[in-house]
């Protein structure tokens, strides 16, 4: 422990570089690998809820035809030969692709709207001649102005670049091309229907997003 004596010595001096820096308010920040793992525990999460809810769905199906003395041939998948198993399975992916959709989608929205609250509105589509009925009013927003949005404001906050490619056939479709997608850098498959389904949950809440 330090004591002074004498003399006037200004309270500011006892602060350090170090010690002011944690006086400035810091903007939250998420490792990188964090998102990841937050995506592999959300698709686990999905699975395991919809197949719970599938099974208790099951089990009352399966009540309610044993009071009802349903024959075996009335139930799903019977008729053209599919087995409950796979019908099941269908369902069960069925619902974690319409979820992954849904929160992908609420994400994305939130997102955008965070990234383009301090910037100017997007321009307008140029005016084009009224005699086209098929032409766009000049107060909707071009949509080039929107696929440059995503491909480098909402890309490089989602995986810290831009895109790599912005392809389009000049009617409408646009074709993002990033040559290290990072929800799929991670994921390894040797092929078949099996893996593709991986693959295809792997992608869609990006997609969603």
């Amino acid at each position: 422990m330090t004591t002074y004596i004498g003399g006037n010595r200004s309270s500011t001096s006892l602060i350090t570089p170090s010690i002011s820096i944690l006086s400035q308010s810091q903007s939250p920040q998420v490792d990188a690998h964090v998102v990841q793992f937050a995506h592999l525990e959300l698709i686990k999460t999905l699975l395991a809820s919809a197949s719970a809810e599938r099974k208790r769905r099951a089990a009352t199906e399966q009540f309610v035809s044993a009071e009802l003395g349903q024959a075996d041939s009335d139930r799903p998948g019977a008729a053209d030969g599919t087995s409950d198993a796979e019908v099941i399975q269908t369902e069960i992916d069925d619902s974690v692709r319409k979820r992954l959709d849904e929160i992908g989608f609420k994400v994305g929205w939130t997102m955008a709207e965070s990234l383009a609250k301090e910037k100017p509105r997007f321009p307008s589509a140029p005016p084009t001649s009224t005699s086209s009925s098929s032409a766009p009013p000049p107060s909707e927003t071009h949509v080039l102005e929107v696929i440059k949005f995503i491909c480098k404001d909402l890309w490089i906050a989602l995986y810290d670049k831009q895109v790599d490619n912005l392809r389009t056939n000049h009617r409408g479709v646009y074709v993002l091309v990033d040559n290290a997608f990072k929800p799929l850098s991670r994921v390894s498959s040797v092929g078949g229907s099996k893996e593709e389904d991986e693959v295809a949950r792997w992608v869609r809440f990006p997609g969603a997003v």
